[in-house]
C-alpha cells in the first residue's frame, strides 16, 4: 500500500511542479506590473462575465480578503474596475477594462507558448495520451 501512496503523491508533486514552472515563466514574460497567477485567473474569469468579488473569491478558492487585495492592485493597474449594479446599487461587480482585455490576450498567448515549449519534449501521440489521461482524471 505504501508504494501506491508514494506514487499518488509523486503524481501530485510532478503536476504541481509543472504548473508552477509554467506559471512562473509565463508571468515573467507577461511583465505587466508583477501580475500573479491569481491576477491572471481573475482577469480570465472577468472576460467571461462580471462577478462580485465574493463570488469570484469563491470560484477561485481564495479568501475574500485576498480577493480584495488582488482587486485593489488590479484596479490600480487599470486592468479591472468596480461597477455598481444597475438593479441593486448595493452590489458591486468587477469588470475588465480595455487594458485588462489587452493583457488577457497577451497572457493567453504567452501561457500557450510556454506550455507548448514545456510539452515540446513529447511526441504528438504522447501529448494526445496525456490529454486523454488528464481528461479521465477530471471526469472521475
Amino acid at each position: 500500500m505504501k508504494e501506491i501512496e508514494s506514487k499518488e503523491l509523486e503524481v501530485l508533486r510532478i503536476m504541481s511542479i509543472i504548473y508552477k514552472e509554467i506559471n512562473r515563466e509565463a508571468l515573467k514574460r507577461i511583465g505587466e506590473g508583477d501580475l500573479s497567477a491569481l491576477d491572471v485567473g481573475i482577469i480570465k474569469m472577468l472576460s467571461i462575465s462580471p462577478y462580485t468579488p465574493a463570488k469570484l473569491a469563491s470560484i477561485l478558492g481564495v479568501s475574500k480578503s485576498a480577493m480584495t487585495y488582488a482587486v485593489d492592485r488590479l484596479e490600480r493597474l487599470g486592468l479591472v474596475m468596480r461597477v455598481r449594479s444597475e438593479k441593486d446599487r448595493r452590489i458591486i461587480q468587477l469588470e475588465l477594462t480595455e487594458k485588462g482585455k489587452e493583457i488577457l490576450v497577451k497572457a493567453e498567448k504567452i501561457y500557450a507558448d510556454v506550455t507548448k515549449e514545456k510539452l515540446n519534449v513529447l511526441t504528438e501521440d504522447e501529448i494526445n495520451t496525456l490529454i486523454n489521461i488528464l481528461q479521465k482524471l477530471i471526469s472521475k
